[in-house]
């Protein structure tokens, strides 16, 4: 990436803030930016961009990995932690199931 198409997706990135930050003041809404955070997708190829987003003289953090509708994916657009979480309850699931008919046939 040169420095020049850093600074043009830093401009559309503002543009774009800007505007849904007007769209929710029209609205009578409010963006929390203390709660608001980003992650800018990357290759594996490249290294990854590290844009400030913000609008109103107010950032947005960026994160490496962040969960939305309740899949963790990180800055490469992969899902192993998600993945790795769910084989752990998967695995929490299979000890009580196991666990519960053990000690129903030793009831029995």
């Amino acid at each position: 990436m040169t420095l020049e198409s850093d600074n043009f997706q830093n401009c559309l990135i503002d543009v774009f803030l800007a505007s849904l930050y007007k769209w929710f003041k029209v609205h009578k809404l409010t963006l929390s930016f203390d709660k608001t955070s980003g992650t800018i997708p990357a290759t594996n190829n490249k290294a990854s961009l590290s844009l400030q987003m913000g609008c109103d003289k107010k950032t947005i953090k960026e994160l490496l990995t962040t969960e939305f509708l309740g899949l963790k994916i990180n800055s490469n657009l992969n899902w192993r932690k998600c993945i790795k979480y769910i084989i752990f309850k998967l695995s929490l699931a299979c000890f009580a199931m196991q666990h519960d008919t053990q000690k129903q046939r030793a009831e029995n």
